[in-house]
């Protein structure tokens, strides 16, 4: 089927194919009797997740911090309608 999108035969797609993953170093297998790609997911080292993780938290504490200091604000604002001239 991609092999006709890409307006190749079979074995010049699979060709291109092979050639896409290696050049992009992914980790993938071609099954050629079901014409599948099968990509392989790289286990994340436990330092990354650890950063993945603390990222997540920093902006989801810098939101609240926002929200919470909307809130502040909203409560000890000056209305337009009480502001002397």
């Amino acid at each position: 089927m991609l092999a006709e999108k890409l307006n190749m035969n079979p074995d010049e797609a699979e060709c291109w194919i092979v050639n896409l993953i290696r050049n992009a170093r992914l980790d993938a297998k071609i099954d050629s009797k079901l014409g599948h790609v099968v990509m392989g997911a790289q286990p994340l080292s436990p330092y990354q997740q650890l950063i993945e993780k603390i990222d997540s938290l920093s902006v989801r504490s810098e939101t609240l911090c926002g929200l919470i200091d909307r809130k502040l604000k909203a409560r000890t604002d000056i209305r337009w309608g009480n502001q002397e001239f």
